[in-house]
């Protein structure tokens, strides 16, 4: 049966930089996310289901960039974020530390590569009792201008930890990878289509006297398109639809969940 519901999000972020030298900078900065849920009439879900998964994230970052390295800029990163959710806080809140080396790579003929690994520990905050996890991480993005109005771009990034709907389960890596075009029609329109595929895992469970039973791991499928307007040199209308199709060994658990999406940011379109 469908389930309808509306996803929420106000977010904001920024990034100072110090210059030492010509060739090395310090870097500091921050953000922060408000997700919320509602569910429609007729949705099989429970709002008390979406609820759950009401949270304020946060984050503050520190680093050092060495940018005089030809073409590649590398940054190591070290990071803390929060996690703070409205209802089961006692089971959900936590705080991550992640330790990042970023490399950045731009040639003349309008490539551009950005890749990222480290390490990220995840523990419970506030007492709740989500329990410890840790990882590597991963993540890159290739960007390619065969034209001044059309890039292609191919994307992964590997175990980022996400949510759980499951109440044995809190989190679950995700592991994806995809790519697609990306078309500009003059200089106020932008168009992008993708595809991506991957699978989550479910390692991260609470402790309890009967533990639960392994959970398989699901694939994902992705696609979906989005189109951008620039209404001024900074506000652009995102408007948006995406499909993710899983695909699980446990057959109750196969769905497909579409998306739509809208919103304002304010940005500006990258110049080729």
């Amino acid at each position: 049966s469908a389930s309808r519901s509306i996803q929420r999000q106000t977010s904001g972020a920024g990034m100072l930089a110090l210059e030492i030298t010509r060739a090395v900078s310090l870097l500091g900065g921050g953000g922060a996310r408000r997700t919320r849920y509602d569910s429609l009439p007729g949705s099989s879900i429970p709002i008390s289901s979406l609820a759950d998964q009401d949270r304020t994230e946060s984050s503050l970052f520190a680093g050092v960039r060495h940018s005089r390295l030809g073409p590649l800029v590398m940054t190591l990163i070290a990071a803390n974020g929060r996690a703070e959710f409205v209802n089961k806080a006692s089971q959900r809140d936590n705080e991550t530390r992640s330790y990042l080396a970023n490399v950045l790579v731009s040639s003349r003929q309008r490539i551009f590569v950005n890749t990222t690994g480290g390490y990220r520990q995840g523990r419970s905050l506030n007492g709740s009792d989500l329990p410890d996890f840790n990882s590597p991480v991963a993540s890159a993005f290739v960007s390619w201008f065969p034209s001044s109005s059309l890039e292609l771009q191919a994307w992964g990034y590997y175990r980022n930890a996400s949510y759980s709907l499951d109440r044995n389960y809190p989190l679950f890596y995700e592991s994806l990878y995809g790519g697609g075009p990306v078309v500009r029609f003059g200089p106020r329109i932008r168009v992008q289509l993708y595809a991506s595929s991957g699978r989550n895992d479910y390692s991260v469970k609470f402790a309890g006297v009967d533990p639960p039973p392994p959970q398989a791991s699901n694939r994902l499928t992705t696609y979906g398109g989005l189109m951008s307007v620039l209404f001024s040199r900074a506000i652009v209308l995102n408007v948006g639809a995406s499909a993710d199709r899983y695909r699980s060994p446990v057959p109750a658990q196969n769905r497909k969940v579409v998306r739509l999406l809208t919103g304002f940011s304010i940005e500006g379109f990258p110049t080729p």
